[in-house]
């Protein structure tokens, strides 16, 4: 016995020490390989193979960090040396409560350490600020994704992936190895009752070694204000998946932990101009397309006597936790028909088990299985003061079941709404659905939407796997999530729909790759939370949406000559915007001069002239 304990006592040192030696070989390894230019330890490797004159630039760097002010068009490969004229001078515009974006860009040719970005206030003449805590620096991070289109077929073709900068990662410090690049994400929010004028500051780049970057930041401030986002009046419905949260974190759907590590998400998404909460009223609405299947909120329950009652308190958690960050809008609830399934499922008291119910819209059992729900779920909404907001959606359904579904509704409970995402119109409905939502590529007749508008109807486009580009995916051009803003402009819309911010694959921060669709399609936003350069560019873009908006009305207003110039060159400028021109020009360029002419529009309406 005490030998046995004597060498448990000896194996247990040796192992610490055996530990030790370990991680300090690996912490040495590690050094060793960054020096050498390896991937950073929390990035996936460069699946794509160098050419010799890529790897040949490298030599052409001297020594030390590099910087730029950088392209926010541009999505800067990390192995590579950026091929552009640097400059540390940055300029821009902005209206009162805007956001503002910059990226930098960092490139070395030996491993600097522990990178970290300094800021400080910005000043005007008068000494007024726009302080360190309105501006936010963000490392932007590489993730795995490709560039060959599957569209909505499965990905089983198995191509080489490709490393994108996408995720944006509030890091404090941030270590570089040898020959790589890493731009920086600089967030800029204007103070709503910010003074107008020009405002100078300094941006600091800072590493180990006395290693230090300037960047001069130049801001003109006009005299127009953005309202808040809780105010916008594009309608912005990116649909949540709470589950996701769930599985990704390790914690139990709906408990307080789960709720927390909901919040920031939610935080984010409201800072959007989010005006819908998704909620779900069946178990897996979608067939389980998603790495992480929607369940049901309300819980369906058939009690021994054949009657049912059911069980709201998921579904009114999660719509009064939305509503807490300002997500109360719409609340849009799927949905009546299972995504290519008719199974419905509910708990039976008598079995003790959950059974399925199989139903197709329009026939006499699946009136009788759905009445019941719709006549109680609408006096649970009236109640809580929620009916008026309330839609029952469906997704991508053809005419023949969505007019059962809305003959059913119409009778049971005819004070909901009705929401619908479909590839194209279906004009026999589109006076029938509250909010109707179309494919990007597949709308042709915009005067629907104009009748739409004048009914007070809510009309809004999607881009999915059916389009190429433009779109949101990790490797798209960011650019082209500013062009959904004013492609909404152009054509009349009231908003934009994505049918995914949050539905993460199996490892998000390291690849975006899912089997069962493009890379990408399933999330705008990554766990942490972390936000993403497309993500960033679509609320760009929604900015934008609103300023056309004011801006129009102003010019109307003044009416002058001049007034009447600029909104003609503002209307021919969204006549550009189209899916079949997307096909043919560069988003990139036509986003740059448009955000040009908003500028210059910005003046005319803040200091017009005559």
């Amino acid at each position: 016995m005490k030998l046995c304990f004597n060498n448990c006592i000896l194996n247990r040192h040796f192992h610490i020490f055996v530990m030790f030696i370990m991680t300090v070989i690996a912490v040495t390894s590690n050094a060793v390989a960054q020096t050498l230019g390896a991937s950073p330890i929390y990035e996936p490797q460069n699946p794509s193979p160098l050419s010799h004159p890529d790897i040949d630039r490298w030599s052409y760097v001297s020594e030390g960090l590099h910087g730029s002010v950088g392209s926010l068009n541009v999505r800067y490969q990390r192995d590579l040396v950026p091929m552009f004229n640097p400059t540390n001078t940055w300029s821009g515009t902005a209206w009162k409560g805007e956001k503002m974006n910059l990226q930098l860009v960092l490139w070395s040719n030996t491993a600097v350490w522990q990178v970290r970005v300094l800021l400080t206030s910005l000043m005007n003449e008068n000494k007024q600020a726009i302080k360190p805590e309105n501006i936010q620096a963000n490392f932007v991070r590489y993730v795995l994704s490709d560039d060959y289109f599957y569209g909505c077929r499965a990905n089983t073709q198995k191509q080489p992936p490709i490393l994108v900068a996408d995720i944006l990662d509030p890091l404090s410090t941030f270590d570089m190895p040898a020959k790589s690049t890493r731009p920086v994400w600089i967030t800029i929010t204007v103070p709503p009752d910010a003074n107008p004028g020009t405002y100078h500051g300094k941006l600091i780049i800072q590493a180990k070694g006395d290693i230090e970057l300037a960047f001069e930041l130049n801001l003109e401030v006009l005299p127009l204000i953005l309202p808040p986002a809780s105010d916008w009046h594009f309608e912005l419905d990116l649909w949540q998946n709470p589950w996701a949260v769930a599985r990704y974190h390790d914690v139990r759907p709906w408990s307080e932990e789960h709720v927390l590590l909901l919040k920031p998400l939610l935080k984010m998404l409201a800072a959007a101009g989010q005006k819908y909460v998704t909620t779900t009223i069946i178990h897996h609405p979608w067939n389980a397309q998603t790495y992480d299947p929607y369940e049901t909120m309300i819980e369906w329950i058939k009690n021994k006597d054949g009657q049912w009652r059911f069980d709201y308190s998921i579904f009114d958690k999660w719509v009064k936790l939305c509503m807490e960050f300002g997500i109360h809008k719409h609340i849009s609830c799927y949905s009546m028909i299972c995504f290519r399934n008719n199974n419905f499922r509910y708990y039976d008291l008598a079995t003790g088990n959950y059974e399925y119910v199989y139903a197709e819209p329009g026939t006499p059992e699946y009136n009788a299985h759905w009445r019941p729900f719709l006549m109680d779920f609408t006096k649970h909404l009236d109640k809580l003061g929620w009916l008026e907001k309330t839609s029952i959606a469906m997704d991508e359904r053809p005419y023949e079941l969505m007019k059962e579904i809305i003959g059913l509704i119409h009778t049971a409970s005819p004070r909901l709404k009705i929401t619908l995402a479909s590839e194209d119109w279906q004009e026999q409905l589109h006076h029938e659905i509250f909010s109707y939502s179309v494919s990007l590529g597949r709308y042709t007749q915009p005067e629907i939407i104009k009748e739409r508008t004048k009914k007070g109807l809510i009309s809004t486009f999607y881009p999915c796997c059916v389009e190429q580009q433009p779109n949101n995916y990790p490797h798209s051009n960011p650019a082209e999530s500013v062009w959904m803003g004013w492609l909404a402009a152009a054509d009349g819309f009231s908003g934009f729909l994505r049918w995914a911010y949050n539905s993460w694959v199996a490892s998000p921060l390291y690849d975006t790759r899912y089997s069962q669709w493009n890379a990408g399609e399933c999330f705008l936003v990554y766990p942490g939370p972390r936000s993403s350069i497309r993500f960033e560019r679509l609320r760009e873009g929604i900015q934008d949406y609103e300023k056309i908006q004011i801006i129009r009305e102003k010019l109307t207003l003044l009416n002058t000559k001049m007034a009447k110039t600029h909104l003609a060159a503002l209307d021919e400028m969204l006549s550009r915007y189209s899916y079949q021109n997307a096909q043919k020009t560069s988003c990139a360029e036509l986003v740059k001069v448009s955000q040009a002419l908003l500028i210059t529009l910005s003046h005319f309406v803040a200091y017009p002239q005559d």
